[in-house]
Parts: C-alpha cells; sequence; structure tokens
C-alpha cells in the first residue's frame, strides 16, 4: 500500500513464520524500509485481541461470552453438524445445527434442524426442542423434549398450508382461510358473506327437527370491550341457557356465547310451523264461509 508520505508492506510466511509488517517513509524506491515485525506467529496467536464495542475479545471470548457458550454448527466455516440421530439426549447432541438425511427421530428425507438443550440436563433429565426444515418441500415442524421424552413433530409451516393464510407483519387484513375447530375474536369480524358448511358428507345423526317454541328474550346492550359504545340486538346466553343449553356455548374459562345461527333456525322453524297451522285454519273458515 502507497501514499503520498509512505508505503507498507505485510505478508503471510509460507513456512508458518507467521504475519509480519514493515513501512518505509519515502514513496519510491527501496530506501528507509523498517525491519519487519511480527505481528502474529505460533507464539503470541492465543494472546491477541480484538475490541467489539468495547468489549475486549481474545481467542477465547467473542463479544465477551465465552466460545463455549456459543452455539455453532462444526462442520466446515461453521456450516451445519452431519449427524444421523437427532434423538440424542447428552453432550453428544449439545445445542447447535445439524444435517442429515433420513436421521434417527427426524421425519424421511433429508432436514437441517436447530437443537436448543437445557444447559445441565441431560439423558432422562433432558429438556430442550428442535426446529427442522427439510430440504425438499420446505416443511417446518417442531417438537419439545421434556425429562427425556421427545414428543411428536408438529407441523408448523407445509407446501399444504403455507399459502392459505396471511397477515401483515405491520397489522391489516386477513385473507385466506382460518382452519380448526374454532377461532375467537374480540372485535367486529366484516365480510361480503358469511357461508356454513352443510353438506351431508359432512354431517351425522340427522334426524327431523321438534319444533317448539323458543322463549328467547332479545335485549339491547353495549358490549363492556367497545369503545365505540356501538348499541346492539341480542340475547343474553345465561338467560337462553335456562331453557335452550342447547343453543349455548361454555369456554374453559367459563365465558359463554350463543350459536345465533342454530337459535335462528330453530325460530324460523316455529314460525314456519305457527304460520301452516294459521293458513290451515284460515282455509277451514273460508270454506265454512263459502269462500
Amino acid at each position: 500500500m502507497s501514499s503520498f508520505d509512505g508505503r507498507q508492506q505485510m505478508t503471510i510466511e509460507r513456512g508458518g513464520g507467521g504475519m509480519k509488517f514493515r513501512g518505509s517513509t519515502t514513496g519510491i524506491g527501496d530506501q528507509a524500509w523498517s525491519s519487519w515485525r511480527t505481528v502474529i506467529d505460533d507464539d503470541n496467536i492465543e494472546s491477541q485481541s480484538v475490541n467489539f464495542a468495547n468489549t475486549a475479545d481474545n481467542a477465547n471470548t467473542v463479544g465477551g461470552i465465552s466460545v463455549d457458550r456459543i452455539v455453532y454448527g462444526e462442520g466446515p466455516n461453521g456450516k451445519s453438524t452431519y449427524n444421523g440421530n437427532a434423538n440424542v439426549s447428552d453432550s453428544s447432541n449439545a445445542s447447535g445445527f445439524y444435517f442429515h438425511n433420513d436421521a434417527t427421530g427426524m421425519p424421511p428425507g433429508w432436514h437441517t434442524w436447530i437443537s436448543a438443550r437445557a444447559d445441565s440436563w441431560s439423558g432422562a433429565d433432558g429438556y430442550g426442542f428442535q426446529l427442522a426444515n427439510s430440504f425438499w418441500n420446505g416443511d417446518l415442524r417442531h417438537r419439545r423434549q421434556t425429562s427425556g421424552t421427545w414428543h411428536a413433530w408438529t407441523t408448523i409451516v407445509s407446501s399444504a398450508n403455507v399459502g392459505s393464510y396471511a397477515l401483515p407483519i405491520g397489522g391489516g387484513t386477513l385473507t385466506g382461510e382460518l382452519n380448526g375447530t374454532s377461532s375467537v375474536f374480540s372485535s367486529t369480524v366484516t365480510a361480503s358473506d358469511f357461508i356454513g358448511s352443510s353438506d351431508k358428507r359432512l354431517k351425522k345423526e340427522i334426524k327431523s327437527l321438534k319444533v317448539k317454541e323458543i322463549k328467547s328474550e332479545y335485549k339491547t346492550f353495549v358490549f363492556k370491550s367497545d369503545k365505540t359504545n356501538q348499541k346492539r340486538t341480542g340475547v343474553i346466553a345465561q338467560e337462553l341457557e335456562l331453557n335452550h343449553p342447547e343453543f349455548v356455548r361454555t369456554d374453559e374459562k367459563g365465558m359463554k356465547s350463543v350459536s345465533y345461527g342454530d337459535l335462528h333456525s330453530a325460530e324460523i322453524a316455529y314460525l314456519k310451523a305457527k304460520n301452516k297451522e294459521l293458513e290451515n285454519k284460515l282455509e277451514l273458515i273460508m270454506n265454512k264461509l263459502g269462500l
């Protein structure tokens, strides 16, 4: 390297002599070179230190953290370690990054995975978790270990569901499908249409409805969580439950909700039956009057 007021040279000896440096205060010629100075060699490499964010580092620490506390892959250049058994619960399967094809404990095929192990527990007392990603289809799976036992893998993202839902990280509109037994929302849900599944193939124990009068008292109210104080119309779950518990649901926290779809269907069926009854009576009266 050269500048108008001098030159610098650095070399690494092929024979293992280390890294050396010299400089010159002149910009030309072969004059005024200082003697070669050894920067790093076999005698001092362990004592060298660099400062990152004002934290002294050396061969045993990085950022002030001991190297034996840092999780990394043991392959060349820090790449993942080739590991044929993901179930080992001791130091031979410590926290780190791994890969293998059809490894014991892994789903079939090539996978890379991350193991996070508890510091002092191993064997029958092992605790931790693993995240695994398939080379071929991109499936992302998770499993946990408690008291030395690995639990079943749970698929977080797969080719079957990766495109079926999306929610912007910064908030926004949910698009696609929500799949599951139930979903709970604490605010208003707006949609152009609500469609209920009704295919016969999805149902069992199909019976004709026994029409009866529904003792439901509709009221107006405001939800305590609604900052807009929007007045709404509906029933009170506890009151409806006294006569019609079949329309009321209770969650694990004891909070009650109403299946308005079922309630309204029963009310409509009752009104239709009453209307048919009135039509029959009206027809009988008209016949008697010769109308």
